[in-house]
């Protein structure tokens, strides 16, 4: 997020954003009762927010050391994060861009994008 970003660029971000909207626990759950899989995440999560990082941003990091030392055990759909980590990648590359794109990346258009991105429909 240094620079501007074409609008198709943007539209493939927020198709991946879509795709990957992150660990939501359920809420009917015990908190008490947390996974191993959910420990793993939430200190993934906790990775990322000490290091000031995004999700992407993470993954950018982990893929350039892949190439100069390759684990052939790293793979990202195996790496999931909270669902909260993705919508504040998601926020972070709109209020970048939206400098850029003011009257496409607008607050009416924000909240219909990011309902729409991280809303799951009860079917």
């Amino acid at each position: 997020m240094k620079e501007q970003i074409t609008l198709s660029e943007l539209g493939r971000i927020l198709f991946h954003l879509n795709q990957k909207r992150g660990y939501k626990s359920n809420r009917k759950a015990n908190k008490e009762a947390e996974t191993d899989f959910t420990q793993i995440i939430i200190s993934r999560s906790k990775i990322i927010e000490d290091a000031g990082l995004t999700v992407g941003q993470f993954f950018y990091h982990k893929l350039l050391k892949n190439l100069e030392n390759p684990d052939p055990d790293f793979i990202i759909k195996k790496n999931t994060f909270l669902r909260q980590d993705y919508i504040n990648e998601f926020n972070a590359i709109w209020n970048f861009q939206q400098k850029f794109y003011p009257e496409l990346l607008n607050n009416q258009n924000l909240i219909e994008s990011g309902i729409g991105l991280f809303t799951i429909s009860a079917d």
